[in-house]
């Protein structure tokens, strides 16, 4: 199985997304789960905020070079399950690459949350903010891993 997460320019919310979640499908044992994120408007030339490795390192995630990845047709063909953050993102993969909407879905819906489900971008904001946003994902990615579980079993 290949999840997919996709937020703006992949270096805040769907980083958090990919390495924790990934974390949680290697502490699961789980080896046929791939895990990769990238950005509607995701590039080489934009960098990962320190205030994302430092997160990263207090869930116990060290040693990520992270670099931004763009969305492009190969990421979503070869994705079978793929998460946007927000409405935006997943009306701009929608649109982009029509026929993918039975496997595109907004993150907090498919794991069943209602309430807010767009995740807000953290970019820029005070550390405060990035740690809500770590938060609401880390909420969201253990609903996924139960949704993941009920799956392979």
């Amino acid at each position: 199985m290949n999840i997919l997460f996709v937020c703006t320019g992949n270096t805040c919310r769907s980083a958090l997304a990919h390495h924790v979640f990934q974390k949680m499908v290697a502490d699961q044992g789980w080896k046929d789960i791939r895990i990769s994120s990238c950005g509607t408007y995701g590039s080489a030339q934009l960098r990962v905020p320190a205030v994302v490795y430092e997160l990263l390192e207090k869930e116990g995630i060290s040693g990520v070079a992270h670099r931004s990845q763009p969305l492009t047709r190969e990421s979503v063909e070869q994705a079978d399950l793929i998460l946007g953050m927000s409405q935006e993102h997943l009306d701009e993969i929608v649109e982009r690459f029509p026929g993918v909407e039975g496997k595109a879905h907004l993150l907090r819906r498919f794991v069943g949350i209602e309430a807010d489900p767009d995740i807000a971008d953290p970019l820029g904001q005070p550390r405060e903010v990035y740690e809500s946003c770590l938060k609401t994902l880390k909420e969201s990615l253990e609903r996924l891993l139960e949704k993941v579980r009920e799956r392979i079993a």
